[in-house]
């Protein structure tokens, strides 16, 4: 019995928000359970001492999550054009008539997967660098991406089942029973 507890615990995750202080779009993230860091917190601190050109990439990657989308044009289309499945992944492809999408340019190096629930929300998860032509051929993010489309599942059938629910300005998410921690298998 106690196998199938650990189990069903490896599963379990913790939807808990990451940015809402935007004034266009609130950000949420995802946490194991046994875990203390969100999978978006790890993604970030993996590249801030990395080389470089990573680094640069997660800051930019950092600026259009929480500048951009969050305070500028909240989660339109043109900012979740590459669809995972459930998931997305950011950056968007370049050819958007934003400036600021423009300017990544066609080779960015790095995946951070998401999941838009509205133009005032969204979820972050994890994500990594893209070494192949696809993302599943990618050392680096095939796990990621296999995680990100398993919370996106998940998270989309929770609210489908009333178990986590928007309030009514559309930005912030709660749990059915009125608890700060939305729990989630």
């Amino acid at each position: 019995m106690r196998g199938l507890k650990n189990r069903r615990d490896m599963n379990t995750f913790v939807m808990e928000a990451w940015d809402d202080e935007g004034s266009k779009c609130s950000f949420y993230t995802v946490r194991w359970m046994s875990a203390t860091k969100s999978e978006t917190d790890k993604f970030f601190e993996k590249y801030r001492d990395a080389p470089l050109p990573y680094r640069e990439a997660a800051h930019c990657l950092l600026r259009l999550v929480t500048h951009t989308i969050g305070d500028e044009y909240g989660a339109i289309d043109a900012f979740f054009d590459r669809n995972e499945h459930e998931a997305q992944a950011l950056p968007p492809r370049p050819k958007s008539w934003l400036p600021e999408v423009r300017a990544i340019g066609h080779s960015f190096p790095l995946r951070l997967f998401c999941l838009r629930l509205n133009k005032e929300a969204v979820v972050l998860f994890g994500g990594g660098r893209k070494e192949s032509r696809t993302i599943q051929d990618s050392k680096d993010l095939s796990l990621k991406f296999h995680e990100a489309h398993a919370f996106a599942k998940s998270i989309l059938g929770a609210l489908r089942s009333g178990e986590i629910r928007f309030e009514s300005n559309k930005r912030t998410l709660v749990y059915f029973d009125g608890e700060d921690e939305m729990v989630l298998q």
